[in-house]
């Protein structure tokens, strides 16, 4: 896939003063429009990303022939990355490494949690979210995160 960085984000840009009017007019605050633009960029990025680094495959790569050559070297190649089985089906649920545990009486403790609490050491430990940025999906001040951590710890640990 092509992308011509200049061209789309001369065309982002274009938008952006466009959407920056529009929420404006809305009532929205700079602060708020900025904010919005950062996110916007960092999907920008994203997309650029992913058109710069994946390589479509054409019909023709999968038409079946009569011998093994006719496929496609990239199906060859990643034939195993490109199967889905069910066990790498992501049929485990989202507090999967409660289970893993070995020690019953934490288990015991961590399921007693609240479940936003729960959730907080997921977002921490499981999906590499700082502390800022939970306290950001939460509107909270980070040191309530860390106030929460330190509640948590206490009735996991005593």
């Amino acid at each position: 896939m092509s992308w011509n960085n200049a061209y789309e984000r001369k065309k982002f840009e274009a938008r952006q003063k466009k959407q920056a009017e529009e929420y404006r007019a809305l009532g929205m605050t700079e602060e708020q429009i900025k904010e919005m633009y950062e996110f916007d960029l960092e999907q920008f990025k994203s997309d650029r990303r992913y058109r710069m680094h994946t390589q479509q495959f054409t019909s023709s790569d999968f038409d079946e022939g009569e011998d093994d050559d006719s496929e496609s070297t990239l199906l060859q190649k990643f034939f195993d990355e490109l199967t889905v089985t069910i066990e790498n089906s992501g049929d485990k649920s989202r507090y999967w490494w409660i289970e893993e545990i070995d020690n019953p009486n934490l288990v015991k403790k961590i399921k007693a949690l609240p479940q936003d609490d729960i959730e907080l050491i997921t977002l921490l430990a499981f999906d590499n979210y700082s502390k800022t940025e939970i306290s950001k999906m939460l509107g909270c001040q980070p040191y309530h995160i860390t106030r929460r951590l330190a509640r948590i710890e206490k009735r996991i640990w005593n």
